[in-house]
């Protein structure tokens, strides 16, 4: 639960109106001319005097266009290697089975040349598992989850995708999570110029199980289990090569038109954008690599040291995250400012050292509250914004101390009042976040793995593929955090 933060968008709109604020729906993707890439709605102006923080979150997004790969030997180049007339080992055993005389000597297995080493064979464990997994895909579904229009959801059985190169692997999907976009194209049927025109497979929060890799795959083998990166960069552009991929103008994300996403029964995708799951890693837990990867960004965004003081705006899946990620870094306070009271105590229990309810005052006003409370002294080191709301933001600037930093990740309205002079005047470091970039993937992974997050707090129900659509309704509703659905071959016990 891609950068900005996109969580929930309904969610968000209810809570806020609990507190007078009217919230932008929070979206995955910007409004930028990049592929994949979600892009804000406006919502109306916020009054002057509003609550701090909205659930809102910050967001991510990303199909299946895999990058450009290295293309493999010509087969006509590496038949110009091999030697002519080469005697075949496998030939041996039809000899063998011939009738011989008595005292005929044992046929003799004629060796390849010392310049030309036989190939290893494939282990016989392995060999099995990938014949069996080629069988058991060809009998399994590819059912899909269709977005048809707005309010207009079906299933279809879609044919089982084929590698495209060697690099490759086809993944079968166990869970995928349930992203605000997800949501906010459902209902809307468009993210900024993001407009679904043809039916589209929703989904970008998935781990699954490999079932059949590329002959160049090194990294992975039938039968591990993976969390899926959902979107594919070009690999060639300047971002690319400067290790910002999430910046790259032809990122191709899934479940952001015109591109499919992974609630799917099979997935096709680069190896190096799947990443293996240690053993102490649930499936479930692997499809919340990627909201995690997402707060994951953020946090390195505000560079949160040891010992440092950081208020999260926000208390939605991606902002309880950040504050998850926040501790893990080594913040020795978290406060988690929100408008829903039950949802900072959830923070509570995961991560925050501090809660603070934002009330209908000026965001100064709220700011001053928050730094007396949790004294926080002149201010905090670290303040991220996950809500997307004009009074949290604004709140933002008065809360950070001076020579701090503030890192905006939730998305709302294109425009909004800041109180730019005091940015100046305590001269803080000013950082936007998107999706997630080089090593962020990893990380969280590795969070996962070493028990420093739990992320098995924020899932709030599974239910089976068939009852996907009740799933997005209880998302809607905004009373779960993170809601999964089982890909159509999962068996739920």
């Amino acid at each position: 639960m891609t950068a900005p933060t996109s969580e929930n968008p309904t969610v968000a709109e209810a809570t806020l109106e609990q507190a007078s604020v009217p919230a932008p729906t929070e979206a995955t993707h910007p409004d930028a001319a990049i592929p994949g890439q979600d892009a804000p709605v406006a919502k109306p102006d916020a009054p002057a005097h509003e609550a701090v923080a909205s659930e809102v979150e910050a967001g991510e997004a990303k199909p299946a266009e895999e990058a450009a790969v290295e293309p493999s030997k010509p087969a006509a180049e590496e038949a110009q290697s091999a030697p002519e007339e080469q005697p075949q080992v496998a030939e041996q055993p039809e000899v063998a089975e011939q009738p011989a005389p008595t005292q005929a000597p044992e046929p003799v297995q004629e060796s390849k040349p010392a310049d030309e080493p036989a190939e290893p064979e494939l282990p016989a464990r392995e060999a099995k598992e990938e014949k069996e997994s080629a069988a058991a895909s060809d009998k399994k579904s590819n059912l899909s989850f269709i977005l048809n229009k707005p309010n207009d959801l079906s299933f279809e059985e879609r044919p089982i995708p084929k590698l495209k190169n060697d690099h490759e692997v086809l993944v079968g999907i166990n869970y995928t999570g349930i992203c605000g976009s997800d949501v906010h194209y459902w209902l809307h049927g468009a993210i900024g110029h993001f407009v679904v025109k043809d039916p589209m497979v929703l989904g970008h929060e998935s781990a699954g199980t490999i079932v059949e890799v590329g002959s160049a795959v090194k990294s992975l083998k039938v039968g591990d289990r993976v969390a899926l990166e959902p979107g594919y960069p070009c690999r060639r552009c300047s971002n690319c090569m400067s290790g910002r991929y999430n910046l790259c103008p032809d990122m191709a994300f899934a479940a952001t038109p015109p591109y499919d996403g992974t609630l799917t029964g099979f997935w096709a995708a680069p190896a190096d954008f799947c990443y293996k799951l240690p053993e102490n890693v649930s499936l479930q837990e692997g499809a919340m690599v990627e909201p995690l990867a997402v707060g994951v960004h953020l946090v390195k965004q505000g560079g949160v040291r040891p010992g440092d003081s950081v208020v999260i705006m926000g208390a939605g899946p991606v902002g309880l995250l950040c504050a998850a990620v926040a501790r893990a870094f080594g913040a020795s306070k978290v406060v988690s400012v929100d408008i829903v009271t039950s949802k900072l105590e959830v923070a509570k229990e995961i991560a925050a050292t501090h809660t603070y309810v934002s009330q209908r005052v000026s965001p100064e006003e709220n700011a001053k509250a928050i730094i007396e409370q949790c004294e926080l002294g002149d201010g905090a080191d670290v303040v991220i914004d996950a809500s997307g709301a004009e009074p949290s933001i604004q709140a933002s600037i008065h809360l950070v101390k001076n020579g701090g930093t503030y890192v905006q990740g939730g998305m709302g309205k294109p425009d909004i009042t800041f109180p730019i002079v005091l940015a100046c005047i305590k001269e803080i470091t000013l950082k936007g976040s998107f999706r997630y970039s080089s090593g962020d993937y990893k990380l969280a992974v590795q969070l996962l793995g070493s028990n420093l997050v739990d992320v098995k707090k924020f899932i709030s129900g599974v239910v089976p593929f068939k009852d996907a659509e009740k799933a997005f309704e209880k998302v809607k509703e905004g009373q779960v955090i993170k809601m999964l659905i089982a890909g159509p071959n999962e068996t739920l016990e």
